[in-house]
This record gives structure tokens, sequence and C-alpha cells, in this order.
């Protein structure tokens, strides 16, 4: 999604939204950018807006840490999506990381 992110605006610097649509397995499929919070009445049922940060070109969604028990690294080296809790401002907070089967790790 950070690829689409970047080709949707061309700015190095700025704070927007993402509209997300979910897919029966919840999972975000990216439509497009947003400059300002819509109100939930502007989007579909099973669309999100996700706060995104962009700095120096790079996509920030979430922060980009997330700890572990110290060993673990090679387990949690197979995630291939991250489950995310979304606040009604569109702040994310990473939850779980799932396999490619969308199962918890």
């Amino acid at each position: 999604m950070p690829s689409l992110i970047r080709t949707a605006t061309a700015e190095q610097n700025l704070n927007g939204y993402v509209r997300v649509r979910r897919d029966p397995n919840l999972v975000a499929q990216f439509i497009g950018f947003e400059t300002r919070y819509l109100d939930k009445t502007a989007l579909a049922d099973n669309e999100l807006l996700l706060q995104v940060r962009v700095r120096h070109g790079q996509v920030k969604l979430a922060t980009n840490a997330y700890f572990f028990e110290e060993g673990k690294g090679k387990h949690f080296a197979a995630a291939k999506y991250g489950e995310f809790r979304v606040n009604h401002n569109g702040e994310l907070l990473l939850d779980a990381l799932l396999d490619q089967h969308l199962q918890k790790l």
C-alpha cells in the first residue's frame, strides 16, 4: 500500500488520510488519498479512513515498532499482514502480526 499512497500524492511531506475498502477477509484495499477527514456519511459501510503521514517520501501509517519477547524474531519474521485497531480519528494501533493465511502468529 505505501507505493500506492506515494503514487496518489506527489508531495514529500504531508498529513492526510488513506481511504480503504475492507474485503470479505477484512484486508484493507487502497481506494485513494484524502487531504481531510471525511464525515462517515461520505464513506461506504465497508470503508475506513486511516491517518497517514508522508515524510521525505516515506509513508507512515502507524508506528514502525512492534515489540516482542527476545528470541522470537524468527517466528514473527513470517508476518505478511498486520492486524490493527482504528480509533474514531483514523489513528492505527498494531494489535497483532498475521501469517499469509491471516492467522495470528
